[in-house]
This record gives structure tokens, sequence and C-alpha cells, in this order.
């Protein structure tokens, strides 16, 4: 459990460390903290890949008055943000939901991404068309124009949506089976992502559908998490996505690669902080590596607070 809540801290400081990078307007606050207030990318363009039909176009009086208002742009989010909380409440018809779904799709430069991550969830856990609500997201991952924190967050929704619509406990209509294939090749394609953190999340996603469903190869997610992991073309965030899969990995040439991580001076803190959590997965601890550990925890001289810390809790752990 302990292993479990430290690799959940780590995971936290890495999705911080990409968010420290982003410009003011790419932060985004939960729609629920906005709506108390108002009361109170990759360079790899996947659109050549096998595309899906997107939902058919709305015109803009065939969805209800409140969806149109919650869509509304020129309106300000603080005025928005109790709206959209009133989603799973209301009765939506298919045109409000087709009006959904098209609004997320659209590339804005005017929204606010997190009245756009409010629609997925919403129209992925309650959409009644969830073979339209797979289209929009297919869409989404694959436009390289589509804003990239909506892509991410995107990202998130998948493997929900995915285990929703698919149920590995359950039998589904084999029919079916291509459109699942093509959500497969997505996400694999987005491994090759390099900027972002796109890739990691590809492979986070890969990683909790390979313990599910016997066509997606485990091993091959590990594999892939060792190369993204090694390979420095990718962004940081990318890196660390891939270490924290390798953790689970019970493997232990990928935890000696992550042992030499820490090891080299030349690598940044928070890839090293990352590092440190899947080399100690190790049932075998090196004792030199042990002791280069006991000397980051020391702390002094030439070593970040920060990979200082990770390396002193990451001590207590060890011992208890």
């Amino acid at each position: 459990m302990k292993k479990v809540l430290f690799f959940s801290l780590l995971a936290v400081v890495a999705f911080l460390a990409l968010r420290m990078g982003e410009k003011p307007a790419e932060k985004n606050e939960k729609l629920s903290d906005i709506a108390k207030e108002s009361s109170g990318e990759g360079k790899c363009d996947l659109s050549n890949s096998l595309r899906l039909h997107t939902p058919e176009s709305i015109e803009p009086d065939s969805a209800s008055e409140f969806i149109l208002n919650i869509l509304d742009v020129k309106r300000p989010v603080l005025h928005r943000a109790p709206e959209i909380m009133k989603l799973r409440q209301k009765k939506l018809n298919s045109a409000d939901e087709r009006a959904l779904l098209e609004h997320l799709t659209k590339v804005h430069t005017d929204e606010s991404q997190a009245i756009k991550n409010d629609i997925i969830e919403h129209m992925v856990r309650y959409g009644s068309d969830q073979k339209q609500v797979g289209h929009a997201l297919l869409d989404i991952l694959k436009n390289s124009q589509q804003d990239k924190v909506i892509r991410e967050y995107t990202l998130q929704y998948i493997p929900e949506y995915y285990m929703n619509r698919w149920n590995p406990a359950a039998e589904w209509d084999i029919s079916e089976d291509d459109e699942r294939e093509i959500f497969n090749s997505v996400l694999w394609e987005m491994t090759d992502l390099t900027e972002g953190s796109m890739a990691g999340g590809a492979l986070f996603a890969l990683f909790r559908l390979a313990d599910k469903y016997g066509d997606l190869n485990q091993k091959e997610v590990f594999n892939k998490s060792l190369n993204v992991m090694l390979d420095t073309s990718y962004m940081n965030p990318n890196r660390m996505g891939a270490m924290q899969i390798l953790a689970f990995s019970k493997n232990e040439k990928y935890f000696d690669e992550a042992r030499k991580i820490v090891l080299d001076e030349n690598q940044p803190v928070l890839l090293k902080v990352t590092a440190i959590h899947t080399a100690t997965q190790s049932k075998f601890l090196d004792k030199d590596f042990y002791t280069h550990l006991k000397t980051l925890a020391k702390g002094g001289d030439g070593i970040h607070p920060t990979l200082s810390k990770c390396a002193s809790l990451t001590l207590s752990k060890i011992k208890n």
C-alpha cells in the first residue's frame, strides 16, 4: 500500500512538472471550483489514420436553449460553469448530444479547456450513443490542430470509455471489433508523439487495457515504454510516464536501466526522481546504488533538494 501511495505521489510530481512549463492560459481549474465561486504539441500528424465519421452538423436551432447557452463561448465561464454541472440532471435529446459532440471536435481558440473537459466526461459516462461519442474522441486525438491540453484530457478518458463499451467481462458484438481495433491503432500511433505528454498517456492507456484484453500485448507495452524512457527525443513528461509504467513490470532489465538514469549526472532532476522509484522496485537492490541513494539523501552541494527529499523518502520506505 505504501508503494502505491508513493507511486501516486511521483505521478503528481510529474504532472505538476509538465504544467509548470505551460502558459497561464493552459492551466485549468475544476469546474466544480469555478461553480462554487460563481454561486458564492505532438509533431506527429495522425490525420492520415483510418478515420471514422464525426458527428453530423447541427443547425443552430436544433439543440435546446440550455445546451446552446452552455456552448456559447462568448458567455463568461463563470456563468456557464454552474449550467454544465447540471447536465446530468437534464434529459438530453439526440440533437443536444450531437451539439455537444460537435463542439468537442471543433478546434477553438476561445474556449475554456475546463468546459470541454467536463463535456468529455459527461458524454463518456452518460452519452446515449456511445458509438458517436467514440467517433468524437478519435477525432480529437487524431487532430494535430486540436488544443494539446484537450487531447491530453481526452486521452485520459479512453480506458474508461473503452472498458465501458467493450466490457472485458461480457460478450460484445463482434462486428464492433473493427472499431475497437481503430482505438488500439490510434493509441499505438500516439506513443510515437515525442512532444508534450501524450506518448506517456497513450502508453498508460495501453497498459491499463492490456491487463484486460488478450489481443493487447503487455510485453509490447513494456518494451515500447523502455524505448521511450531511453529516447532523449521524447520530452521528459513522456519519459517519466513510460518509467512509471515500467515500475509495474517486475523485470530487472528495466529496473537496471532506471538505475543508470539515477546515476547519470546529466539527467534532469524530475526524470531522476521518477527513476528512483522505478529502480527500487527491484527485489535485488544493488549495494552501490543503495549507497548512492544515501549520498543523495544527505543533500549538500550539487544535490538538488527535490532529489535529496525523494531519496530520503525512498530509503525510509525500503527500511519499512
